[in-house]
């Protein structure tokens, strides 16, 4: 009697039988395993890069414009909105501000109507000191900053008007539309009360 194991040859042709290996590959198996490997590796750089570039850019405007959303309140405070510049805006948003934040475009007739709309609403509401204006300027001397400020209150692919709720220094709930006054209302008196006990 023998110790050593004998392979038994199959009959089949197909290779489909349980006793013969053949036909049998690893290799897609290890294709799809390097495929995986190698997103996941570019997806792991692809957010690291971002978070850096962001990280970045945040710390580099944060830094230049300390102090900016002070200094725009004291020099355009009004009784119910505040005007303040990009430079303001990017302050607001790195002191943890909490406020209403009405982002508009220059010269643009639907910025102006949301405006009014969002005056008349604050008057009649009695919310007051609580609400900045941030009008977007392509044009403007700070074009990096106005570029930034764009870009951290309405994103790259939005457009204005908007009214923000900005809560601690992050967008809470936007208003992009006013179909009538009802919707605007009932937008400010949500957040009025908050605003309050601050």
């Amino acid at each position: 009697m023998s110790d050593k194991k004998t392979t038994e040859k199959c009959d089949c042709n197909n290779c489909k039988c349980e006793k013969c290996d053949c036909g049998r590959s690893l290799m897609p198996v290890c294709f799809l395993v390097c495929a995986l490997t190698a997103v996941l590796v570019a997806l792991i750089f692809s957010i690291s890069f971002t978070a850096i570039f962001t990280t970045e850019l945040r710390h580099k405007y944060g830094n230049t414009y300390t102090g900016q959303f002070s200094k725009d309140l004291d020099a355009n405070y009004d009784d119910t909105i505040t005007e303040i510049s990009a430079g303001g805006v990017i302050d607001f948003f790195e002191s943890n501000q909490t406020g209403f934040l009405l982002v508009l475009e220059l010269n643009q007739d639907r910025s102006s109507n949301f405006y009014g709309d969002v005056l008349t609403e604050l008057n009649a509401t009695d919310t007051k000191a609580q609400t900045y204006a941030f009008t977007y300027d392509p044009e403007s001397g700070d074009q990096q900053a106005s570029e930034y400020a764009h870009s951290i209150t309405l994103g790259d692919s939005e457009a204005a008007p908007a009214l923000l709720y900005v809560r601690n220094g992050k967008i809470h709930d936007r208003l992009d539309t006013i179909y009538d006054s009802s919707v605007l209302n009932t937008f400010i008196s949500k957040y009025r009360a908050t605003l309050i006990e601050e």
